[in-house]
């Protein structure tokens, strides 16, 4: 702990060493610290994504969903939008009712993590709740296929179509 704040006094500018230290008091369960040390870090650069996140993710277990979400939209608006904090955002937004928010930031996550089922089924779910009933059953169909292309098969075919049926199956899987 003296080590990194040691470090952070040698260079209270550097953004880097206010996360890290912030990282190490949540590690601590010091949220006071913690919080302390992101806003630090956003002092010397008020667009760290890092901070962003970290600040959202205090909030959000605190239970305060708004200041959240506000705080990883300024993560994500500073470049950050790391996987965890979509995956964060999307919850919130989820759970607060904005389905066409989580249904955008379900599909950056989609467009990000091609092969991931689970981005795939969240998508699936925010398309549900805005009656985008047959979006939401291909991407649903993708998460099904995902899955047994992981589990079941050594080639690349995860389900074989009938080709006669290609409408029935809107083009998709069709080659």
């Amino acid at each position: 702990m003296e080590a990194y704040r040691s470090c952070v006094a040698l260079n209270p500018g550097r953004e880097e060493s206010w996360i890290q230290l912030a990282g190490l008091y949540l590690s601590l369960g010091d949220i006071p610290s913690a919080l302390r040390s992101y806003l630090s870090a956003l002092e010397s650069n008020p667009s760290c994504s890092a901070a962003h996140a970290g600040i959202g993710r205090i909030l959000e277990q605190g239970g305060k969903t708004e200041a959240a979400i506000v705080s990883y939209e300024k993560a994500m608006r500073a470049g950050g939008g790391d996987k965890a904090t979509l995956m964060s955002l999307y919850t919130l937004y989820f759970r607060s009712r904005r389905f066409e928010a989580a249904r955008d930031v379900a599909q950056r996550l989609c467009n990000e993590n091609t092969d991931d089922e689970d981005v795939s089924t969240k998508l699936g779910h925010a398309l549900m709740e805005l009656g985008r009933t047959a979006e939401a059953q291909r991407s649903f169909l993708f998460s099904s296929i995902s899955n047994l292309t992981e589990c079941n098969m050594k080639s690349r075919r995860a389900v074989d179509l009938n080709q006669g049926y290609g409408p029935a199956y809107n083009g998709l899987g069709v080659r």
